[in-house]
């Protein structure tokens, strides 16, 4: 048993009056086991018991240009389900439609590239799991309101902003929301100043502007009047 080098070696310690160290080394017996009976530095079962990976998104339909996380759930033959989307493979079938990261920090992250149907595969070892990835086209970009009338105050602050939105169409007829991916845009930064990023706008003195929202070449506009 290998329990009898361990043994020897604390008699050893002991007879050559150094107690103190076999007592601090006996304490050391237990963290020592313990390291060597993990399931590896990935915290995850053995591989070999892995059974089955099933990939799932929160949104399997959307236009290019829309990032999108994939999941990676492992199946253990113990009845254990894991995340393992940072741990498998991840690949695209088709990397003219979408490419996915292997990256750490946006691990199973697929950006849409282009209309059309790709295979998203994540791969564990010797077992392997796919989803399909369908991005659709953008037909048209929905700007709400689409005419608005916005009340100039010199005193309003950095808060009371006019929230535009933002909605694509899709080319089977779905829908969905752009606001905070769409680029965001003033005819007259004079009039109305508005946030690129999320459609915020600020009402700087009175007159007529247009607000544009752009993504993925398709462009969406509001009439806006200040007063």
């Amino acid at each position: 048993m290998k329990s009898k080098p361990l043994l020897g070696l604390m008699g050893w310690l002991v007879a050559d009056g150094k107690a103190a160290s076999a007592y601090y080394f006996v304490l050391l017996i237990p963290l020592l086991l313990l390291a060597g009976c993990g399931s590896g530095s990935s915290g995850l079962p053995p591989a070999e018991t892995l059974s089955l990976v099933t990939v799932t998104s929160a949104a399997k339909s959307v236009a290019p240009g829309t990032p999108v996380q994939f999941t990676a759930i492992g199946h253990y033959l113990d009845g254990t389900d894991m995340d393992v989307t940072d741990s498998v493979a991840w690949n695209s079938s088709d990397g003219t439609i979408a490419t996915i990261s292997n990256s750490s920090g946006s691990r199973g992250v697929a950006t849409a590239l282009a209309a059309g149907s790709t295979n998203i595969t994540a791969t564990l070892g010797n077992v392997s799991g796919t989803a399909v990835f369908t991005p659709l086209a953008l037909v048209s970009i929905s700007v709400t309101p689409a005419t608005a009338i916005m009340v100039y105050n010199p005193y309003a602050s950095a808060s009371d902003a006019f929230q535009f939105t933002a909605t694509g169409q899709l080319s089977d007829g779905s829908s969905q929301d752009l606001t905070n991916l769409a680029a965001w845009s003033s005819s007259d930064d004079a009039v109305v100043i508005i946030d690129r990023s999320t459609g915020a706008a600020h009402a700087i003195k009175l007159g007529p502007v247009t607000i544009s929202a752009t993504f993925a070449g398709v462009l969406g506009t509001a009439a806006v009047t200040v007063q």
